[in-house]
Protein backbone atom coordinates (compact mmCIF):
# COMPACT_ATOMS: atom_id res chain seq x y z
CA UNK A 1 0.00 0.00 0.00
CA UNK A 2 2.89 2.37 0.81
CA UNK A 3 4.31 1.92 -2.70
CA UNK A 4 1.02 3.07 -4.20
CA UNK A 5 1.12 6.08 -1.89
CA UNK A 6 4.59 7.22 -2.97
CA UNK A 7 4.42 6.17 -6.63
CA UNK A 8 3.58 9.76 -7.59
CA UNK A 9 6.88 10.89 -6.05
CA UNK A 10 8.86 8.61 -8.37
CA UNK A 11 7.19 10.24 -11.38
CA UNK A 12 7.82 13.75 -10.05
CA UNK A 13 11.52 13.11 -9.43
CA UNK A 14 11.99 11.30 -12.74
CA UNK A 15 10.53 14.32 -14.55
CA UNK A 16 12.92 16.51 -12.55
CA UNK A 17 15.82 14.65 -14.20
CA UNK A 18 17.12 12.35 -11.46
CA UNK A 19 17.11 8.57 -11.11
CA UNK A 20 15.04 7.23 -8.24
CA UNK A 21 15.18 3.93 -6.36
CA UNK A 22 12.97 2.89 -3.44
CA UNK A 23 13.98 0.54 -0.64
CA UNK A 24 11.14 -0.25 1.75
CA UNK A 25 10.37 3.18 3.19
CA UNK A 26 13.59 4.82 1.97
CA UNK A 27 14.32 6.72 -1.21
CA UNK A 28 17.58 6.96 -3.11
CA UNK A 29 17.94 9.52 -5.86
CA UNK A 30 21.02 10.15 -7.87
CA UNK A 31 22.34 11.87 -10.95
CA UNK A 32 25.64 12.45 -12.69
CA UNK A 33 26.97 15.89 -11.77
CA UNK A 34 29.29 17.26 -14.44
CA UNK A 35 28.61 20.97 -14.21
CA UNK A 36 26.64 23.61 -12.38
CA UNK A 37 23.53 22.99 -14.49
CA UNK A 38 23.48 19.43 -13.14
CA UNK A 39 23.72 20.84 -9.62
CA UNK A 40 20.69 23.04 -10.33
CA UNK A 41 18.78 19.99 -11.61
CA UNK A 42 19.56 18.09 -8.39
CA UNK A 43 18.55 21.07 -6.24
CA UNK A 44 15.28 21.36 -8.16
CA UNK A 45 14.60 17.66 -7.52
CA UNK A 46 15.31 18.17 -3.81
CA UNK A 47 12.94 21.14 -3.76
CA UNK A 48 10.21 19.08 -5.42
CA UNK A 49 10.77 16.28 -2.89
CA UNK A 50 10.34 18.75 -0.03
CA UNK A 51 7.21 20.23 -1.62
CA UNK A 52 5.70 16.76 -2.06
CA UNK A 53 6.50 15.80 1.54
CA UNK A 54 4.96 19.04 2.82
CA UNK A 55 1.83 18.47 0.73
CA UNK A 56 1.34 14.99 2.20
CA UNK A 57 2.49 16.06 5.69
CA UNK A 58 5.44 13.66 5.74
CA UNK A 59 8.71 14.40 7.49
CA UNK A 60 12.06 13.93 5.79
CA UNK A 61 14.58 12.41 8.15
CA UNK A 62 17.46 14.84 7.71
CA UNK A 63 19.77 12.68 9.85
CA UNK A 64 19.41 9.86 7.31
CA UNK A 65 20.22 12.09 4.32
CA UNK A 66 23.68 11.74 2.77
CA UNK A 67 25.55 12.53 -0.39
CA UNK A 68 28.31 10.52 -2.00
CA UNK A 69 30.94 11.44 -4.58
CA UNK A 70 32.30 8.76 -6.89
CA UNK A 71 35.17 9.72 -9.17
CA UNK A 72 38.76 10.82 -9.42
CA UNK A 73 38.23 14.54 -9.55
CA UNK A 74 37.25 16.42 -6.42
CA UNK A 75 33.55 17.31 -6.35
CA UNK A 76 32.23 20.73 -7.17
CA UNK A 77 31.65 23.01 -4.24
CA UNK A 78 28.07 21.84 -3.79
CA UNK A 79 25.71 23.25 -1.22
CA UNK A 80 22.44 21.38 -1.76
CA UNK A 81 19.75 22.32 0.71
CA UNK A 82 16.82 20.31 2.00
Amino acid sequence: MFVMYINELADILHEAGVTVRFFADDLQKYARINNYVDIAVMQNALDQLVDWADLWQLQISITKCNSMHIGRQPPFSIDLKI
